[in-house]
């Protein structure tokens, strides 16, 4: 673990997906966001960065798509989840 402020802060929890059709990240998650100006969903062509709540608690989620691969980091107590 990292330390931040004298606390300890966890690592990102990560996953790397390799789709076997084509995917478009953009159009897949598209239909989840709230509008245009949903606070917790920012959504790029081949970037998406959401705050969403889990059964866990909270956490940050950051996809990018980079070639044929979608690689995740999530942050926050709801990571892992």
């Amino acid at each position: 673990m990292a330390q931040r402020y004298g606390q300890e802060v966890p690592a990102a929890a990560t996953r790397t997906l390799r789709p076997t059709r084509p995917l478009d990240l953009a159009r897949t998650l598209r239909p989840v966001r709230r509008g245009g100006g949903d606070p917790c969903m920012r959504l790029w062509a081949d970037e998406c960065w959401r705050a969403t709540r889990t059964p866990d608690g909270p956490a940050t989620l950051h996809l990018r798509q980079i070639g044929g691969e979608v690689l995740g980091e999530a942050w926050g107590p709801g990571a892992g989840w």
